[in-house]
């Protein structure tokens, strides 16, 4: 997955902030591209009756989140996980100051302040904290096995993709963001109750499972990395070891 560019609108078109993180997009004009979102929001809330929430064209995938006055928008590759770009709207909402924003709607000067910009940087590239008490301390269990050298790396997660930890790179974060998008489709119960995931591809070995963690009050996705070497035996002991240690330490 890649992200091209993240823009911040006002409900009725007016352009506020913009980024570029690939060269996909640098020569496309912001006033264009701003005026082409307008158009195809006003189409789809007058013909088809709903607010745009994704849409596909060619290589791009475009994402809308629409929040109070202002419409949050990312455009990434199509390979991209519409779970993955929804719990990265969530902290860009969570994190920038609507504040700002307004400020710089009400004076029509484009949003330029370091603080966003660098939190907006932190979400988009990946960089969370994950220092909350509760995750740093299931953080040590994971930490622990990778440093024994068989996992290579892990993921914590919800249902809904929301992430609460993960070392995994990032191609394997969205496999398991994807297979999620799938379950999410079927009943809630039918998923918890068939809670296992396998998946090998080149020289990897993805285990998953659903397991109920008080710290949640829902349940939640446990994602293994391992070499593809490892034998699915070997790799489902590792995956009921962390499991238990998960269930002890609440």
């Amino acid at each position: 997955m890649q992200i091209h560019s993240f823009f911040i609108l006002h409900n009725s078109g007016i352009p506020i902030y913009h980024k570029n993180f690939s060269e996909e997009l640098i020569k496309t004009d912001f006033t264009l591209l701003s005026s082409f979102f307008g158009a195809i929001m006003a189409f789809s809330s007058t013909i088809v009756n709903q607010k745009l929430n994704i849409l596909e064209m060619g290589s791009l995938r475009f994402f809308f989140r629409h929040h109070g006055d202002f419409i949050f928008i990312v455009i990434t590759s199509s390979d991209s996980s519409a779970l993955l770009l929804d719990e990265r709207m969530d902290r860009i909402i969570s994190a920038v100051d609507l504040d700002k924003i307004q400020r710089a709607l009400d004076t029509n000067i484009f949003l330029d302040d370091e603080d966003t910009e660098n939190r907006i940087d932190e979400i988009f590239n990946f960089q969370d904290d994950y220092s909350d008490t509760n995750i740093e301390s299931l953080k040590h269990i994971f930490e622990g096995e990778i440093s024994r050298g068989d996992l290579l790396a892990a993921a914590l997660m919800s249902l809904k993709g929301e992430i609460y930890y993960s070392s995994l790179p990032l191609e394997d974060l969205e496999t398991s963001l994807r297979e999620i998008e799938l379950r999410s489709k079927a009943n809630r119960r039918e998923i918890v109750s068939n809670p296992k995931f396998i998946w090998q591809g080149g020289d990897k070995l993805i285990f998953s499972q659903v397991v109920s963690i008080e710290t949640f009050h829902t349940p939640i996705y446990v994602v293994l990395l391992f070499n593809a070497n490892t034998s699915l035996g070997m790799a489902d002991f590792a995956l009921e070891d962390i499991l238990n240690k998960i269930r002890e330490h609440n």
